[in-house]
C-alpha cells in the first residue's frame, strides 16, 4: 500500500547574542509516497545566511504522529533516537549543519503520514522568516 509523504516537523529556537542572523531552513528526502513497513530517511539543513554569527540554535523534530521509531545522526557525532534534540553552540556566516533522521513506518500505519515543519526564533533576530516556515 503506498500513502502520501507530507514530511517533517520541526522547530528551530535561536537566541542570539547580538546583531541579526538569517538562518535557513529545509528539509528534503525528495520522496512523495512512502510504504507501510518500510523506512524514509529525510535530511533537516540549517543554515545561517548572515549577517552576522549565529548562537546557541536548538533544533527539535518530533517524531510523526502515530510513528513508534525515529533515529538521528546530527553534527560532531551527535546521534539519538527519538525526538531530535541538538543544539548548535555556533552557526558562522555561510555555514551548513545537516541532521539525517531516520523514521520506520509500521506495518499497519494507515492514513497519510503528516506533521508540519515550524521554526521559532527570538522576535526581530531573523531578518527573512520566509527561507525556514
Amino acid at each position: 500500500m503506498t500513502k502520501t509523504l507530507l514530511f517533517l516537523f520541526f522547530s528551530l529556537l535561536c537566541s542570539l547574542s547580538y546583531s541579526q542572523s538569517d538562518i535557513e531552513v529545509t528539509n528534503s528526502n525528495f520522496q512523495e509516497f512512502y510504504s507501510s513497513g518500510t523506512n524514509v530517511v529525510y535530511t533537516i539543513s540549517v543554515k545561517n545566511n548572515g549577517p552576522a554569527v549565529a548562537q546557541n540554535i536548538s533544533v527539535t523534530n518530533q517524531k510523526p504522529m502515530g510513528i513508534q521509531t525515529m533515529s538521528w545522526t546530527g553534527p560532531n557525532g551527535f546521534y539519538g533516537s527519538g525526538n531530535l534534540s541538538n543544539t548548535i553552540g555556533t552557526l558562522p556566516v555561510g555555514a551548513t549543519v545537516s541532521y539525517i533522521v531516520m523514521i520506520q513506518i509500521p506495518t499497519t500505519f494507515v492514513g497519510n503520514l503528516t506533521n508540519e515543519k515550524k521554526k521559532k526564533m527570538a522576535a526581530g533576530v531573523d531578518p527573512d522568516l520566509t527561507n525556514s516556515i
